[in-house]
């Protein structure tokens, strides 16, 4: 069976933040061993952390999340409505989580395109560490999230 896009995405999102996730504690490791053995930590660890990894390690799991409907959900409501009007008030939970979701992706491609443009980027010591990758993520989550929200929609 083939994947659709969204699905892909979805995938691939969390294959991003599942991979961050990997090199950041790798990184932090190396960080707790420097400073274990030589009493130095490596310089930048927390700015690396706080600009590089975590945009990914937050944000690259929404799609999945919201694709397979693992969100949070209180069924209060749910339990005195109708099946019509489930799968309704579902549909229009979709979009408006759709149209937050794009806009917000909008909104901050603008800043990712801004960083990258400006050459924005962290100095530690002697190395320039460039941020825009962490800010980049940030709009193609939203995205992803735009298009798992969107496909969710059509199928309930």
């Amino acid at each position: 069976m083939q994947r659709s896009l969204p699905d892909r995405a979805c995938r691939i999102g969390e294959l991003a933040a599942a991979t961050v996730i990997g090199l950041m504690t790798l990184h932090i490791g190396l960080d707790v061993a420097a400073l274990a053995l030589s009493g130095t930590p490596l310089r930048g660890t927390a700015e690396i952390v706080s600009e590089l990894y975590m945009p990914f390690v937050v944000f690259g799991g929404l799609a999945a999340v919201q694709y397979a409907g693992d969100e949070i959900r209180v069924d209060i409501i749910d339990g005195i409505l109708s099946q019509p009007l489930r799968r309704g008030l579902e549909k229009l939970t979709q979009l408006i989580v759709a149209l937050a979701a794009g806009a917000l992706a909008w909104q901050t491609s603008l800043q990712a395109l801004d960083a990258l443009k400006q050459g924005e980027h962290l100095v530690i010591g002697t190395m320039r560490i460039i941020t825009w990758p962490g800010k980049a993520a940030i709009p193609a989550a939203f995205a992803m999230l735009a298009l798992a929200s969107i496909d969710r929609m059509r199928r309930s």
